[in-house]
C-alpha cells in the first residue's frame, strides 16, 4: 500500500501484508476520550485539526440547506396559493403538477441539475 520510499513514520502504522495494523484497546480508549472532548487529531490532507474542517463543512452545508428550504417554502406557498385561488383548470393543474414534481424529484437529482 505504501510506496517503497515511504518514510519510516508512515510505514510504522502498516503491517508487512499491507494492511493497517490493529489498534490496541488502550489506543481505542484514548481515541474515544479525545473524541469526547472534540479532539479528533490532525487532518491527513490539511495541516489543521480535523474538527475545524468538520465544523467548516457543517456550516457551509447548513447555509446551503437553509437557502434551499427558503426557496422551497416560497415556491410551495406561492404554488399552493395559485392552486387554491385559481378556478381555471389549466392554471390549477399546472401549479399542482409543479408542486408534485418538486416533491418527487430526489435531492441528489435536483442538486446536480
Amino acid at each position: 500500500m505504501l510506496p517503497p520510499d515511504a518514510p519510516g513514520r508512515d510505514a510504522r502504522g502498516v503491517s508487512p501484508a499491507g494492511r493497517a495494523r490493529s489498534a490496541s484497546p488502550g489506543e481505542y480508549v484514548l481515541f474515544v476520550a479525545r473524541a469526547a472532548r472534540g479532539d479528533f487529531g490532525n487532518s491527513l490532507r490539511e495541516p489543521v485539526s480535523a474538527m475545524s474542517l468538520v465544523l467548516e463543512t457543517i456550516t457551509q452545508h447548513a447555509a446551503t440547506r437553509g437557502v434551499g428550504l427558503l426557496i422551497a417554502l416560497v415556491l410551495g406557498v406561492l404554488l399552493g396559493a395559485i392552486a387554491a385561488v385559481s378556478h381555471r383548470s389549466g392554471v390549477r393543474a399546472t401549479a399542482e403538477t409543479a408542486g408534485l414534481v418538486g416533491q418527487m424529484v430526489p435531492d441528489f437529482c435536483s442538486a446536480s441539475c
